[in-house]
């Protein structure tokens, strides 16, 4: 028994031997191989089919059809099957065949279907060539206006007896008393100037014309003396009449505004060109604004400007462009811009944030296209131009100066085409992908 059966185990060897010999030097009969796999001339080899005859192709719209699976992209069938690794369904791919764009950095044209558009999201934009007016936004900060500063200072020396305004940030009125200042020189000044009006009386009552006339002329320079000293007529006048030396002389606010800086002190001993007060008149302010380096050939002295404010809800208010800084910021690479800013019942305070947008004219000489829709590797810009049938073709473009939400196109698709400014990443990878697979199949068939 047991040698019948290691007969029967020799006979069996040596018939799949004989097999398998015959597999290896003789070619398998084509009909037998349609027979068992359905497909004509389809052969798998290491889990992928490569089509032999005509299956794979749709005959009708003359496209290259393909199927891969979802999660393992390398894995493709020219035919409905299973994923061999992870036994998913494999999904139809369709590849356009002389669609007319050529390869951009590594990218080819692509078909996507309706379905999945919708899927992903893709929208389209077309290139527009409308000029006008374009719309330049920046923010801006409150600032005062410098030309409306004034400093308070003495033209002698003294000390402060008694201080009229005490604190930063009190609205004074032109003319307002600021302080009360002793100084022997203005003492002296004023002596003189009594000496001389006296001087100059008693010579005109005695008749000596000549020198009656000399004195009053010393008496003149005196109260100019005084004058340069920034006392005001009405002081030297009163000086005159009463024919009294004021110990103490009280200096007026030259101009209306708030103090932004005081270093004035009761008792303090100042001397000349003390700087005791700055004056801020807030009836026109400054804006600066920040302009990037990019849109800084758009602005120009004497443009206006609309301006908002957070606490102006609905308000827009009219500025006008005075100066354009000669240099740039080296850290943030923006262009420093002020503005003039008439301030009726002085509403706005420095240090607001306020928006600023410029008008720009535009003559309309190369088309717009949006920014959305462009693809910056860094070496080059692209775009996706949407043609019938859901293809997609990668085109290179150049681009000129950014307006707004659009970029001057100087070189690209023509005016009326339709390109991609949403879900484009996901038209890239698979653009990039099937570049990518096409050239692994080229290399297998090569």
């Amino acid at each position: 028994m047991k040698l019948s059966l290691l007969k029967h185990y020799v006979l069996l060897g040596i018939l799949l031997l004989g097999l398998g010999c015959r597999s290896e030097t003789e070619p398998v009969d084509e009909l037998d191989m349609t027979a068992v796999t359905g497909v004509e001339g389809a052969s798998r080899v290491q889990g992928t089919t490569t089509t032999q005859g005509t299956t794979g192709k749709d005959v009708f719209s003359g496209q290259k059809v393909l199927y891969r699976c979802p999660m393992h992209p390398q894995v493709t069938d020219d035919h409905p099957s299973n994923c061999p690794i992870c036994g998913m369904k494999l999904e139809k791919v369709e590849t356009a065949v002389g669609a007319g764009g050529a390869a951009v950095d590594g990218r080819i044209p692509v078909q996507i279907s309706a379905q999945r558009q919708q899927l992903i999201g893709v929208k389209t934009t077309a290139i527009s060539a409308k000029g006008g007016a374009h719309t330049l936004n920046a923010v801006a900060q409150v600032e005062y206006n410098e030309k409306a500063l004034t400093h308070v200072h003495t033209k002698v020396s003294g000390w402060i007896e008694k201080l009229h305004v005490n604190f930063t940030g009190q609205y004074v009125r032109q003319g307002q008393p600021l302080l009360a200042l002793y100084s022997p020189e203005l003492v002296a000044a004023q002596e003189e100037l009594l000496i001389a009006q006296r001087t100059a009386t008693r010579m005109a009552e005695n008749d000596l014309l000549v020198t009656a006339e000399t004195t009053a002329q010393l008496a003149e320079a005196a109260a100019e003396k005084l004058r340069l000293f920034d006392l005001t007529p009405a002081q030297i006048a009163h000086i005159r009449t009463t024919g009294q030396v004021q110990r103490t002389v009280t200096i007026y606010a030259p101009t209306s505004g708030y103090v932004t800086a005081k270093q004035a002190i009761q008792g303090l001993r100042v001397t000349e060109g003390t700087d005791l007060f700055t004056l801020a008149n807030l009836n026109t302010v400054w804006l600066k604004a920040r302009i990037f380096e990019a849109d800084a050939g758009l602005i120009r002295l004497g443009q206006a400007a609309e301006v908002t404010l957070p606490f102006l809800p609905g308000q827009t208010l009219r500025a006008t462009v005075d100066w354009i800084d000669p240099s740039l910021d080296p850290q943030s690479r923006t262009l420093g811009v002020r503005l003039n800013l008439p301030n009726p019942g002085q509403r706005l305070k420095p240090e607001m944030f306020a928006q600023v947008r410029f008008t720009v004219q535009r003559s309309g000489a190369h088309p717009l296209i949006p920014t959305s829709a462009v693809m910056d590797s860094g070496l080059r810009q692209l775009v996706f131009v949407a043609q019938a049938d859901g293809h997609f073709e990668p085109v290179a473009v150049r681009l000129g100066r950014r307006m707004g939400n659009s970029y001057e196109l100087l070189q690209g698709p023509p005016v009326g085409a339709k390109v991609v400014t949403e879900a484009n990443f996901f038209v890239d990878a698979e653009s990039q992908l099937q570049a990518s697979l096409n050239g692994l199949s080229a290399g297998h068939n090569h």
